[in-house]
């Protein structure tokens, strides 16, 4: 790898790139393994992709690559985010009043017994 970073030929991005991908390529003919670098959205991916981001949780293994995607995941973000929170909100709610709600049943319950 050093070899190919200092080397003068390899100055141009283009050269460095075919480069990275011959050393790839050739890695994955060694090993017998190949990554595929196409395009895997489907319902369940993109399920995936845009709960880790509302959540904010974004691993980053899934991603737009297109500027017109990237522009409409921050406007996702940017309305998904806020109604996150407002759900965790109300979830927060509701389980806190069914929680006291059993502990105050639980409760009155001892004092029949």
């Amino acid at each position: 790898m050093d070899e190919i970073l200092t080397d003068r030929a390899a100055r141009r991005r283009e050269v460095r790139r075919k480069f990275i991908d011959d050393a790839i390529e050739y890695y994955e003919d060694q090993i017998g393994f190949s990554i595929s670098n196409e395009s895997q959205w489907n319902l369940m991916s993109a399920m995936y992709y845009s709960g880790t981001l509302f959540t904010t949780i974004g691993y980053g293994d899934i991603a737009c690559v297109t500027v017109a995607g990237r522009i409409l995941t921050v406007i996702y973000s940017c309305i998904g985010i806020p109604l996150m929170l407002i759900t965790l909100n109300d979830l927060g709610k509701f389980l806190y009043n069914n929680i006291n709600g059993c502990v105050k049943n639980i409760e009155d319950f001892g004092t029949y017994l």
